[in-house]
């Protein structure tokens, strides 16, 4: 492994929240980095998101996704050439990859889903966008807004 050198053209990616040990981010953008040649650590070019951040920090971002539009959350967000802050959620269709990549099935499911704040609110979409069915969710304290967002729902009790 070569020498790590900084210069003009590093750039820096931060995690944003508390706790952020149970955050795996980091690895797959190190992997993403390396395969690609990026020299990642000195200016700010991105954030990633965590708890409880990714509600308010959506209304940092000078431009949405579609999908963090919808959901009115960001786990991501990048600057672009002109220096604008655009926002992005990966939690909803990181989740259905992982369970596709696993053989899982959500043509038809139905679901359970404890917490429903900005990543729960992605979460039910990229389900729904699945094909999964009807959803049962319970309301996270303070996330009211979120839940409302949510199709198809049902308080669980």
């Amino acid at each position: 492994m070569s020498a790590l050198t900084i210069d003009g053209n590093t750039r820096l990616y931060g995690i944003v929240g508390d706790p952020i040990s149970q955050v795996k981010t980091p690895q797959l953008m190190n992997a993403y980095f390396q395969q690609h040649g990026i020299m990642a650590l000195g200016n700010v070019a991105g954030l990633i998101i965590t708890v409880p951040h990714k509600i308010r920090a959506c209304t940092l971002a000078d431009g949405l996704s579609a999908q963090a539009r919808q959901v009115g959350a960001v786990n991501v967000l990048r600057r672009d050439a002109q220096g604008a802050w655009f926002g992005d959620m990966f939690d909803g269709t990181g989740l259905v990859a992982g369970l596709r990549d696993n053989d899982f099935t959500l043509s038809g499911q139905h679901v359970k889903q404890l917490g429903a704040g900005g990543s729960g609110a992605a979460v039910v979409f990229a389900l729904l966008a699945a094909g999964a069915g009807e959803h049962h969710a319970r309301r996270t304290a303070g996330h009211q807004p979120a839940y409302q967002l949510l199709p198809h729902r049902h308080e669980a009790g």
